[in-house]
């Protein structure tokens, strides 16, 4: 073991220090003028499943969307035949896709801009072991902590990457540079839930991993791109496990992102694996 990283998961004091999985959240808004990130976590949701979820959405041209989705994406979640039939894939898909269209029916009766990555984790703990499945669009990111070495969750949706740049060119739209990659010379993020004035070009389809949890799988991380701008995966790993909880992991990553000069909102989820 680490000799940094000794968490006692039974006696973690986070938020979900009742949990079969403790976790830790922070969110700070750092240099930015308004918070548009939201999260959502909950140890527990309803069924026989025993599942937990997990989510960090992080907005922009305002903070409706990201205000929506916090508020929705669990609940469609939840409601989904996917989750129903105790497929999570096919419950996370339908759950992007709900909380996409109402968002923007509510977008184009209101005129509003508004768009937000999503993040979104679920832990489902079964009879012989647990599975971990992660959806997101956009570059809000997730990092798994096995062994004490990061594995990505998740791959930013940029408008430059070759698959994603064929797509928008494919509809009819284009990617520009202005100081960075921009899908239509606006967004710096190929998908996201929201964003109606530049659909169909920016896409709300989910990229979704599932797997199996192992017992040395530690931590996993979901957090805004406020923190992955200024630490790569490997050093957000090593910065939560020099903490003695999820949620001193948590508040240490925002704060220490804030700290090594991020710009943007700073947000992040950290959840406690080793032990269950």
């Amino acid at each position: 073991m680490h000799k940094l990283f000794a968490w006692n998961l039974a006696k973690t004091a986070s938020r979900g220090a009742q949990a079969a999985n403790p976790y830790g959240t922070s969110s700070i808004q750092g240099r930015r003028p308004s918070q548009e990130d939201r999260f959502y976590a909950t140890d527990l949701l309803p069924g026989k499943r025993g599942c937990s979820f997990y989510a960090v959405y992080d907005g922009h041209g305002g903070d409706r969307a990201a205000s929506y989705a916090t508020e929705a994406m669990h609940k469609h979640f939840i409601k989904s035949s996917g989750y129903k039939a105790n497929d999570l894939v096919k419950a996370m898909r339908e759950a992007f896709h709900a909380t996409e269209l109402e968002f923007l029916n509510i977008a184009g009766r209101e005129g509003l801009r508004d768009g937000t990555t999503a993040v979104c984790a679920v832990i489902q703990q079964g009879a012989t072991e647990d599975t971990l499945t992660v959806a997101h669009v956009g570059d809000s990111r997730g990092v798994l902590c096995r062994a004490g070495y990061a594995v990505a969750l998740t791959e930013d949706h940029k408008p430059d990457h070759p698959s994603e740049k064929a797509r928008i060119e494919a509809l009819g739209g284009f990617v520009s540079f202005i100081g960075c990659w921009r899908a239509m010379g606006i967004l710096a993020m190929s998908r996201a839930i929201g964003d109606l004035f530049l659909k169909p070009y920016v896409s709300a389809e989910p990229d979704i991993k599932a797997m199996a949890l192992e017992a040395k799988d530690e931590f996993f991380v979901i957090a805004s791109d406020g923190v992955f701008d200024v630490f790569d995966n490997d050093q957000v790993v090593q910065i939560v496990r020099s903490a003695p909880s999820p949620e001193q992991g948590a508040q240490l990553l925002t704060s220490s992102a804030f700290a090594a000069g991020s710009l943007d909102n700073v947000t992040a989820v950290v959840v406690a694996l080793r032990g269950y």
